[in-house]
């Protein structure tokens, strides 16, 4: 480092790499022309020889359409919405749940954020399910986040 001594932020970084034989070699921007890893294509042994690096690809456990349906329908709230909405009549209470932004779709409750610029719905998730969720795209090693206990 050319800081002679750095603190904070910086120097606990320098006491962390320390314990690694690393070099870092700077690449101005106009020659960086290999994408970073996370943007990488999958690639074959060639291009593992050619750049020496390759992307890593992680399938996720899913459910099928049923499943989420009984987890769905295992949550009052949410269970009220899904037969509201389901009601042939199309009664008051289907009305009210629509404008809230709120459609089935293939038997799954979805719902628009009337906050966010986004066209997408999301899949409404039970809150027997949220801590699942939290821990699978929080806690895993796989989804970039360290954890509750070391974010807190």
């Amino acid at each position: 480092m050319s800081l002679r001594s750095p603190t904070g932020r910086l120097a606990r970084w320098a006491l962390q790499i320390q314990a690694y034989d690393i070099t870092i070699k700077y690449t101005p921007g106009r020659t960086n022309v290999v994408a970073d890893t996370l943007s990488r294509p999958i690639c074959d042994e060639a291009l593992t020889k050619e750049y020496g690096i390759c992307s890593v690809e992680v399938e996720m456990p899913k459910r099928s359409p049923s499943e989420i349906r009984k987890e769905q329908l295992k949550d009052n709230y949410v269970h009220r919405i899904v037969k509201a909405l389901e009601d042939t009549e199309r009664n008051e209470n289907a009305v009210y749940w629509s404008n809230k932004g709120y459609l089935m779709n293939n038997g799954l409750l979805y719902r628009y954020n009337p906050t966010d610029d986004s066209e997408d719905a999301q899949l409404v998730v039970p809150q027997q399910e949220w801590a699942n969720v939290l821990s699978a795209y929080h806690d895993d090693p796989l989804a970039g986040h360290y954890g509750a206990d070391k974010t807190y």
